[in-house]
């Protein structure tokens, strides 16, 4: 029997991949196995998006993105984040699959050095 954690972390590698090759991305993190956690989320993971669940959304998205606190950040400006957490048998306990849309303006948010990236 495959281990689902192993294999959740190279399915959204994969993913991270194809989004990147379509150039479907702006910018991506790559995903990781946080071990104290027991926690796939995505380098440099804040959870932003919760310490700010009482503000606006447009406050939520904004930070998000200045932060780099997701994914992936698509073309349209579209944010996507995905966090899986395990027992220590490495069975899924929990998920949290997000998605924020452009929350405005006329083009999607880049900024000098943000790119996608293999």
């Amino acid at each position: 029997m495959p281990n689902i954690r192993k294999e959740i972390h190279r399915q959204l590698r994969e993913i991270t991949i194809l989004l990147v090759e379509r150039s479907i991305v702006i910018h991506q993190k790559w995903p990781i196995f946080d071990s104290k956690k027991r926690q796939i989320v995505w380098e440099g993971f804040k959870n932003i998006a919760f310490s700010l669940k009482n503000e606006s959304y447009e406050t939520i998205y904004n930070k998000i993105v200045e932060m780099e606190d997701y994914n992936f950040l698509l073309l349209d400006g579209a944010v996507i984040q995905m966090i899986y957490e395990f027992d220590h048998r490495d069975n899924i306990v929990g998920h949290i699959l997000s998605f924020y849309l452009f929350a405005g303006g006329k083009t999607p948010p880049v900024r000098e050095g943000m790119k996608a990236r293999r």
